[in-house]
């Protein structure tokens, strides 16, 4: 799988040369933990609004050692997801500190022709099917604290004078 540029805090893709939102931006397609209600709600404050969807020709593979999925291709698979609409810049640049490094921001087509930007895994990985079931069973309480650590951390170091 050919490595892309990996995409993080003051791209243009999303914010434009000057780091301001667009009204125009494209949803995030949202196709693991960011699907959840509880961790959006940690991450960002609030339950931004969503609608379902489907990506043909990627997966939610399973990723060895961690609770949530990576995007991979796979021309065989449809992964469906949640289309999340109304992200402002913060949320934006929130969401892009919280990805693993591992992941890269691209456009992509839905099956119903909207356009969205999607977290993509950059590394191999067997393409397995992510359970959404399974990790709200075993891992969401886990996955909440978790998320919650990450964002005191976040926001401490964010509010250290540079």
């Amino acid at each position: 799988m050919p490595v892309t540029a990996r995409v993080h805090v003051g791209r243009t893709d999303i914010f434009g040369p000057e780091g301001l939102a667009s009204t125009s931006t494209a949803p995030l397609f949202a196709y693991g933990t960011l699907q959840v209600p509880e961790v959006a709600q940690t991450l960002i404050g609030r339950v931004p609004d969503t609608r379902t969807g489907e990506l043909n020709g990627w997966v939610a593979a399973p990723l060895p050692g961690r609770m949530y999925p990576g995007l991979v291709r796979d021309k065989t698979r449809r992964t469906p997801g949640l289309v999340v609409t109304g992200l402002t810049a913060a949320e934006w640049m929130l969401f892009d500190r919280f990805e693993d490094e591992d992941y890269a921001l691209e456009r992509v087509t839905l099956t119903d022709g909207t356009d969205a930007w999607a977290y993509v895994w950059q590394l191999d990985t067997d393409p397995g099917v992510w359970s959404m079931s399974d990790f709200r069973s075993n891992f969401l309480p886990q996955y909440v604290d978790r998320c919650a650590a990450w964002s005191e951390r976040d926001t401490k170091h964010r509010s250290i004078p540079r």
